[in-house]
């Protein structure tokens, strides 16, 4: 059986389970908590197989049938659908058999694996999508698949309160991301991705900031940020701790991923207007900066990854306004698999307090404001900044990595840099010299397989991405300088508390941080202005 006819098959047969009625699944929990793994395991199997056929083959763009009206609907299978296809079932799939032990003997369980279904099943169905108009569809019952998992205790009242801030945040993107479809279709007659790319491709000379196609990146780029949770759009994922573990590994893992998927997809289209490109990297650079600033803030473990999550995500939107599309989704299958796993084993994280509060008592005292502590972290990161560059230089040079592609090289060397530092800072630290030889081991180890990784998913995104190159300005630079400096200020704070402390402005700033510098607030009095509620809080 041809690898387009699996696949065809894997989606209608996850599609059906997910519209059999709650009442079904509600009558025979324990059959549904047994199938709905068994489907999604094939369904990653099925990713797997597709994948090697479209690295051998090039890629699918398969026609199933065509409506009378006009539409034809099939899937269109490139190298980036088949990364996020493997990753959403990889990580659906761990979830679905996570939650069998986690809702055991919950009344809700088959209501859960219901909306569960559904909500993975729209989301795969979004990034095998063929055209638009199909991504959108299924971009908009993600979303409500989302929304009644919020509600999976309708009972308490932020779970109530959050949904509905979720339910109109997401119209609203639903609006923008329809909008820019539309104005894709006035102006170039087709929503399917091979026509539109090739349309984009000989018009190549003729858009600019002026035209149309401006007008649909920039909405394209607010759809985005509303589905990743990005300034001003944010104040709803934090809210978000009163959903069931598994509810939340999938919320940042995977659904949250699907405005970068957007942009990813849509590169060839959004990459040809200035404007766009330069609001998707400075609104990405903001929030970053102020997601990771409350991120350090937040006592709880689910709100502190509810916040590291709108920073990862604002910086992958940073890297894509840069035009770094490999790096950018690098990072988002990265992020993915971290942040399931951290969600998932949050509730054991309890039990590790007191040794990870000892260790860093250890580090916060062995590290004090004196001018061996300053030599001591100056080194540690000057080490990290020669690996970094030294081990990248040896291993692109060996792979023919191609260093005219400037944004990747220089936005990954920076995350190497800091998760380096940090890294060996943990190593060395003890002041023991097998722990930090062992610790430049792993360092070289992880380097390797981070551009190990690059490369792979640079060649997957051969045929897939925008080919307009960012023409560096002295601001661009000047700007990289900025954000190297920025990075560098919150690895003090994350790893040394008393830098809070020691800053005349720390004390203020960590109040206002912990509370997300009151940036919610406005959202808070819309969602209750819109369902006739007096306060703005539950």
């Amino acid at each position: 059986m041809e690898v387009e006819m699996l696949v065809g098959l894997s989606l209608t047969v996850l599609t059906g389970a997910a519209c059999v009625p709650s009442a079904l699944y509600q009558r025979a929990p324990h059959r549904w908590r047994e199938i709905i793994p068994l489907l999604l395991g094939a369904l990653f199997l099925v990713s797997v197989a597709a994948a090697v056929s479209v690295f051998r083959n090039g890629p699918l763009d398969t026609l199933f049938w065509r409506l009378p009206n006009g539409w034809q609907w099939g899937i269109y299978f490139d190298g980036l659908s088949v990364v996020m296809l493997m990753l959403i079932s990889l990580i659906a799939w761990v979830n679905a058999v996570y939650a069998r032990r986690y809702l055991d003997g919950d009344p809700g369980q088959g209501r859960f694996y219901k909306w569960f279904t559904l909500t993975v099943a729209a989301v795969v169905w979004m990034v095998v999508a063929r055209d638009l108009l199909t991504l959108w569809l299924a971009w908009i019952v993600t979303s409500l698949g989302l929304h009644q998992l919020l509600l999976f205790y309708p009972a308490r009242p932020w779970a109530v309160w959050t949904a509905r801030k979720k339910f109109l945040i997401s119209r609203l993107g639903d609006v923008f991301l329809g909008v820019g479809i539309g104005t894709i279709w006035y102006e170039f007659g087709t929503l399917e991705f091979a026509s539109l790319f090739a349309n984009l491709n000989a018009a190549e000379a003729e858009v600019g900031n002026g035209s149309l196609v401006s007008l649909a990146a920039v909405m394209l780029v607010l759809g985005a940020l509303t589905k990743s949770a990005q300034f001003p759009f944010h104040s709803w994922l934090p809210d978000t701790l009163e959903t069931p573990t598994p509810v939340s590994a999938l919320m940042h893992a995977g659904i949250i991923n699907a405005g970068g998927f957007l942009m990813i997809r849509m590169s060839p289209l959004v990459s040809e207007s200035t404007v766009a490109m330069n609001g998707l990297w400075m609104t990405g650079a903001f929030t970053a900066l102020m997601a990771a600033v409350v991120m350090l803030t937040q006592t709880s473990i689910k709100r502190a990854l509810a916040w590291s999550t709108i920073a990862q995500m604002g910086f992958m939107m940073l890297q894509c306004g840069l035009g770094a599309w490999t790096a950018a989704l690098l990072h988002l299958v990265a992020h993915s698999l971290y942040k399931s796993y951290a969600f998932l084993s949050s509730g054991s994280a309890v039990e590790g307090l007191r040794t990870a509060a000892t260790h860093r008592y250890i580090a916060a005292n062995r590290f004090q404001p004196s001018s061996s502590s300053n030599w001591g972290t100056l080194g540690i990161l000057t080490l990290g900044l020669t690996l970094s560059l030294t081990l990248s230089w040896i291993v692109t040079r060996l792979a023919g990595f191609d260093y005219s592609s400037k944004q990747g090289f220089v936005l990954l060397g920076l995350i190497q840099v800091i998760g380096l530092a940090h890294l060996l800072q943990r190593s060395l630290s003890s002041m023991n010299t097998m722990v930090g030889l062992r610790g430049v081991g792993t360092a070289t180890l992880v380097l390797c397989g981070y551009w190990a990784g690059y490369l792979l998913i640079d060649q997957a995104l051969a045929a897939s991405v925008g080919s307009a190159t960012r023409n560096w300005t002295l601001t661009d630079q000047i700007f990289l300088g900025m954000w190297a400096l920025i990075l560098t200020l919150l690895y003090v704070l994350a790893n040394f508390p008393r830098a809070w402390k020691s800053w005349i402005f720390g004390p203020n700033l960590y109040v206002h941080a912990t509370n997300g510098f009151y940036l919610d607030v406005p959202v808070r009095h819309l969602t209750a202005w819109c369902w006739g509620l007096r306060s703005p809080a539950p």
